[in-house]
Parts: structure tokens; sequence; C-alpha cells
């Protein structure tokens, strides 16, 4: 957290100080909504089967029956409406938190998150887009925006009922580039995939490199930025990473369905080690923007 300009005792006294007190206030909730659902459970299901007794008793009438399954039922749903609690609620107010803390600017709705200069990986034609978490800012001096969520791209004139065709499940990402020149991106390798490399066997195994000016990109791709590629290639376990350069701005896109989490959302709340790993996963934009910044000055 150096990097965010604070350390490990100044998150610990940020989480005492705005959100201790609110995470235990819902951990409270949640158990006097799990005693209240007990209560609701146990009176409409006795007074179902009471009912139901009753009804046992009764010849000929079969309105006491269907009254025992109506309430039934309706104690049911009662139960699971009341059990309905917005799952994200910690995790966004962590993420609120974190963002002021670090000087950036958090926003739960990503709607407004531009696809255009995502043009380059091919997602800027998304037209059914699920993104929230946005979160802009600057990090070792480099603008950066982001967001997390789904993309798809609905073909114009398909039917509602058609499934959209879903290009990322994962987080986007806007880097200010540090050394702005070629347009060009590195895309996960894939065997059976023609194209020309760079002469790194190791890069190429990962990344196949696609440009209009294959001159160009090559010698962007120095033997720094290879490394910084290969190092950011491996900042979230299991995903895999596209990454476009193109007018001055770095663009990755992660696909991944690890994006800002907090563990299981049921209670207790109140650990700091949720809070903790939030912010360990924050700060993946100061070590994208380390390596960019690393890979400008040759490093």
């Amino acid at each position: 957290m150096t990097d965010a300009g604070g350390s490990l005792a100044g998150l610990r006294e940020l989480y005492d100080r705005e959100l201790a007190a609110w995470l235990a206030a819902e951990d409270a909730r949640a158990a006097a909504g799990r005693r209240n659902r007990w209560l609701v459970l146990a009176g409409g299901l006795g007074l179902a089967a009471a009912v139901l007794a009753y009804a046992w008793r009764s010849t000929g009438n079969n309105i006491p029956v269907l009254a025992a399954v109506l309430l039934g039922a309706a104690t049911l749903l009662i139960v699971r409406v009341m059990a309905h609690r917005p799952p994200d609620a910690a995790r966004r107010r962590m993420l609120e938190v974190l963002a002021r803390f670090l000087g950036f600017t958090y926003a739960r709705d990503g709607a407004a998150f531009p696809l255009a200069p995502f043009a380059i990986l091919g997602l800027a034609g998304c037209n059914d887009k699920q993104l929230e978490d946005r979160l802009t800012g600057r990090a070792e001096g480099l603008a950066f925006d982001l967001a997390a969520g789904v993309l798809a791209e609905r073909p114009a004139g398909a039917p509602a009922s058609a499934r959209p065709r879903v290009r990322l499940d994962g987080i986007v990402m806007r880097f200010t580039d540090p050394t702005p020149s070629a347009r060009f991106r590195l895309l996960p390798h894939i065997a059976s995939r023609t194209a020309a490399g760079t002469g790194d066997d190791t890069f190429d195994t990962v990344f196949t490199l696609e440009a209009d000016n294959l001159a160009t990109a090559q010698r962007r791709l120095d033997p720094a930025t290879r490394r910084a590629m290969l190092r950011i290639a491996g900042l979230i376990e299991g995903a895999t990473v596209s990454i476009g350069f193109d007018r001055g701005e770095v663009l990755l896109a992660f696909a991944t369905h690890r994006r800002f989490d907090i563990g299981p959302p049921r209670p207790p709340l109140t650990q700091f080690q949720r809070f903790e790993s939030l912010a360990n996963q924050i700060t993946i934009v100061f070590e994208i923007a380390s390596l960019l910044r690393t890979a400008a000055r040759g490093a």
C-alpha cells in the first residue's frame, strides 16, 4: 500500500474509523433477519399445519386444505423475500472507502464507461454491457479508468429472445501510454493462429502480435516492454489478457471471474482480512502503471 500513499497501519486505521461500525451493524441486521425469518417460518408453517389438521378431521370440505397449502406457500415466499439483501452492499461500501483513501473516484454503475477506445481489441461494438465498479484516477502519474463486468454483442435485428454473444467477462482498463507510438494489439496466444512474432520465444508463446505496421510494433516491443507485458499477463491468477496500444493509450481486457472479491457474502463481515484483500486487489492499477513506467525507461 505504500505506492497508494498509505501503509498497512493506515489501512487498519481506515477500517476501524470508517467501516468497522457499519459492518458490525450489517452483521447485527443479518442476525436479526435470520431470527425473524425463523419465527415467521415456524409460525406460518405451524398455522398451516393446524389448518391442515382441521381439514383432515373435516369431511367434504376442501377449502381448509386449499387454505393450508396457500398459507404454507405464502410463508415460504415471505421468508424468501425477507432473506433478500443486496449481496454487494458490503463490497461496494469497502470500494467507496478505499477509493477515497487512494484518491480515486468510484462509481457503482459502469454504464458510462467508454468502449470506443477498445475498438482495437474488438470490444467497441458490444451493445449489451453490464459493467459496474468503475474506478478512475491516477497511478504512478498515469491516468487510468477501469470497470468490471460482462460485455456482449447482440446482432442488429436479432429477436429479443436471442442470447447475446459474450465477448468479455472480466475487467477492462485504460491507461495513459508513457511512450505513445505504434498502434497494435497483443492477443492471448493460440497455437493455430498464424501471425508474426517478436523473435522472443517466451513472449511469443504468451501473446500473438497483430499490427498494420509490424516493424514499428516490433520496435516498440523492446525487451523492457516485453518483460512488462509478461508481468501484466500474470497479475491476475487464471486470467487471460488482451492488450492494445492505440492513440497514446494502453487498453487492457482481462478475462477473469475474479474481480474485486471480498469472499463469501455471509456474516461475519467484520473481518479486516476482507478489506485488506480488496485493497490488495485494487493495487493492480499501481502495479500496471509501475510496469508501464519501467518499460518506458527501458529498464
